[in-house]
């Protein structure tokens, strides 16, 4: 029983991996300029399948007029809603993108508001996970004295007496199916058209699991994959493809198979795209803000040498230098050697960069071989390998013996051909003293004069 239930799942993991469906939204913020929602689905279903329409469960209280849908010619499978400068205010509300591949449907949610709101998300959409603490945060953009109210699909839940803070914020202490939906903000005194919007997406299962029972562990998803609590596959932000979502596109590419393109001239920026829940919105590889208007960096590794040599039982900081933007967190900087990671000791901001620093007491020649720095942002992941050698110091076997002595000389063997330890050898010491005097020393080969 648990095989045929095991292959009954990878079955519909397959079918739900063959149908793609992506909904761009230009400009989720809305001004005095033209906005659209994109759908585009898979290039062998049908253009019928594909459907774009206003989500009035979402949001009961906005335009009624018919969308204007039409089919975008410039991509393969795709339909498009454009309204024009002079019509943009009407563009404000939630919207669906609904598309068919015979028995499997998937539907993309999203939503559009006036940029001169009184509020303004944090982000589009929120992704949590099953009993997990999610703050849902609004940025207040106009001071009045007023109270502020949030409402949840439509329904008033919870108000904010006259001085609103400059980011509001509902925390839910244990997320659960139920708080899932849109929440909006605005003062009392407003209507939607001066609302901020932003979407719960919870999933079914807690972190890391997924199944019918939630029994089974997710695959390590890349570049903030999200783990689907029904198929188990990783569905990969815009940008990225693999079943791990570990392969960039070229830039300004974007789905499953990095199969389509953004063809704007200024490539993806100020594109919001959509893809199914769990996942919700975000913005393409390389950039970020809620209008996808403000430049990413991948990180970078910089300032190491390719080869150390260290003595074993000596002390080793290690120090590297990395950029991009948003900076790693202190948990977003690694450094692996081959038994496993090592503890950060510092970790210092630069004006353009930040300098990671890591501390190995005493490191022994186990820790010989290939090390790596990494570091990961949600824009990407920089590694820079080095190699470390530890050497043990040479010992000899064979104390110096006197071979002959004169008034003003001596001639000593080092015997030093036999030692333990790590060659080749440089150089050879020679420890002496005369009586009543402390220690010298000497370098091999030399003269010492009585």
């Amino acid at each position: 029983c648990i095989h045929f239930a095991s292959l009954i799942i990878s079955k519909l993991s397959n079918a739900e991996t063959a149908f793609d469906l992506i909904l761009i939204n230009s400009l989720p913020t809305v001004a005095d300029s033209e906005t659209s929602l994109i759908c585009i689905a898979s290039r062998w279903s049908s253009l019928d399948s594909v459907k774009i329409g206003r989500d009035y469960d979402a949001l009961m209280s906005q335009n009624r007029n018919p969308l204007a849908v039409a089919e975008d010619e410039t991509r393969g499978i795709a339909k498009k809603v454009i309204w024009q400068r002079e019509k943009s205010g009407e563009s404000i509300g939630a919207y669906f993108c609904e598309g068919k591949f015979k028995d499997n449907t998937k539907i993309i949610y999203t939503m559009k508001m006036q940029r001169t709101a009184s509020f303004l998300p944090v982000a589009l959409t929120i992704t949590a996970n099953k009993g997990e603490v999610v703050n849902i945060s609004f940025i207040r953009k106009v001071f009045n004295e007023e109270d502020a109210v949030i409402y949840k699909n439509g329904t008033f839940i919870y108000s904010v007496l006259k001085q609103v803070p400059e980011l509001l914020t509902i925390p839910l202490p244990s997320v659960h199916l139920d708080n899932a939906g849109v929440y909006s903000a605005r003062y009392i005194g407003g209507s939607h058209f001066t609302s901020a919007y932003t979407r719960l997406i919870v999933r079914r299962c807690e972190a890391q699991k997924w199944g019918p029972e939630c029994s089974f562990p997710c695959p390590d998803c890349k570049n903030n994959g999200i783990c689907h609590e029904d198929t188990g596959e990783c569905i990969c932000p815009p940008g990225f493809m693999g079943k791990t979502c570990e392969k960039a596109c070229e830039e300004n590419t974007f789905g499953k198979a990095c199969q389509e393109k953004c063809k704007e001239k200024s490539g993806c920026k100020s594109l919001v795209f959509c893809l199914p829940d769990p996942y919700g919105c975000s913005c393409a590889s390389g950039w970020k803000g809620l209008l996808c208007d403000q430049a990413d960096e991948s990180p970078k590794i910089e300032a190491l040498l390719d080869e150390i040599e260290l003595n074993a039982g000596s002390e080793f900081r290690s120090t590297c230098t990395i950029t991009g933007k948003p900076p790693p967190t202190k948990e977003e900087i690694k450094l692996i050697k081959k038994d496993g990671p090592v503890t950060m000791t510092k970790k210092s901001n630069m004006s353009e960069a930040l300098e990671a620093a890591f501390l190995i007491k005493s490191v022994q020649p186990t820790d010989s071989g290939t090390w790596v720095y990494v570091a990961e942002t949600r824009v990407g992941m920089a590694e820079k390998i080095f190699q470390v050698a530890v050497k043990v110091l040479p010992v000899p076997q064979n104390v110096p013996t006197l071979i002959e002595r004169g008034h003003n000389f001596l001639i000593i063997a080092t015997n030093a051909g036999l030692y333990l330890g790590d060659g080749p050898i440089v150089s050879t010491q020679i420890l002496y003293k005369r009586a009543n005097s402390q220690w010298n020393i000497m370098l091999y080969p030399k003269f010492l004069e009585h």
